[in-house]
């Protein structure tokens, strides 16, 4: 007996063709889950996901500090529609994406299966964790279409730092920016103050 949980996201202006490559970047998947910490991630062969692969991660979960193990193979490969992973010995069984086509992009719903073990209580976690790692997914692809050099940088500081970082990390670059900006005000302030004073 199994038991399942699943999210269907917002609809993403990027077609089904774009959201299944970026899928089969699976590591970079994973490490959208703003609740994990990916300690070891490996595709083979890789390092994108094929049909048949083997996976092998262990992930630590942030919030409760418990680590597991996923040794899964794809099971499922069927662009650009679905992608199916199916775990060994773990309360996690399986993970389905399914990317359906809509006018001006796509929709896509993530399932994921567990053993009967699960309790209600665990579900109702498991169901919260989904949840936040659909919204991360979908904020990244919609990033990924968005114009402009701001869009550009945040995509680039996005794969360079905040990606392979773990919560924690996270957290402190968030406090580094905002020093950095704070800083940055007040350089420009004293520039500015020193060049109003030197041409009195």
């Amino acid at each position: 007996m199994s038991r399942k949980v699943a999210r269907t996201a917002p609809d993403v202006p990027l077609s089904p063709e774009s959201v299944f490559d970026q899928f089969c970047g699976l590591e970079r998947v994973f490490r959208l889950n703003p609740h994990w910490t990916v300690q070891r991630f490996v595709v083979s062969p890789g390092p994108r996901l094929q049909s048949g692969s083997r996976i092998d991660a262990e992930i630590e979960d942030y919030a409760t500090g418990e680590v597991y193990r996923l040794d899964g193979e794809c099971t499922g490969f069927e662009p650009p529609k679905t992608l199916i992973l199916e775990y060994g010995d773990s309360p996690k069984r399986r993970t389905k994406f399914f990317i359906g086509e809509v006018d001006g992009g796509s929709r896509i719903t993530v399932e994921e299966t567990y053993g009967d073990e699960e309790d209600e209580d665990r579900l109702q976690w498991h169901r919260q964790q989904l949840e936040f790692w659909v919204r991360s997914i979908i904020a990244y692809l919609r990033l990924l279409v968005r114009p402009g050099v701001k869009a550009g940088i945040t995509r680039w500081f996005m794969n360079r730092f905040w990606i392979p970082a773990t919560p924690s990390g996270r957290r402190i670059s968030i406090f580094v920016l905002k020093l950095s900006l704070v800083e940055l005000v007040l350089i420009v302030a004293i520039l500015v103050g020193w060049a109003l004073f030197s041409h009195k």
